[in-house]
């Protein structure tokens, strides 16, 4: 019984369940992957890929932005402080996302 309560701790442990949820994701985006270069032609394979791009790029920056702000801005504040400062990056990230998407639609 010892043995199967330590494993079962082990299977509990945060890193392994983290460890687990990212190869979940690898293994969703390899499987995505051969699906677009297996159904799609050359051409709007590569459409996807330019799209998916600037997607992830607008994403990497919008979340820059706000996470950056959240840690640096946020820790150690009094509460009433803490709640203007969320609403301000709640605010900024609507108005991000705002923009990311009209950019995306002009174009």
């Amino acid at each position: 019984m010892s043995f199967f309560n330590n494993v079962i701790s082990k299977l509990q442990n945060k890193h392994f369940l983290s460890l687990v949820g990212n190869a979940i994701v690898a293994f969703f985006g390899i499987l995505t992957t051969y699906c677009i270069f297996h159904y799609l032609s050359k051409s709007d394979a590569g459409k996807w890929f330019v799209f998916m791009s600037i997607i992830s790029m607008a994403d990497a920056v919008r979340n820059g932005f706000l996470s950056t702000a959240t840690v640096k801005f946020y820790a150690g504040l009094a509460q009433e402080k803490g709640r203007q400062m969320l609403g301000s990056i709640w605010f900024l990230a609507i108005v991000l996302t705002l923009a990311a998407s009209a950019i995306g639609a002009i174009c």
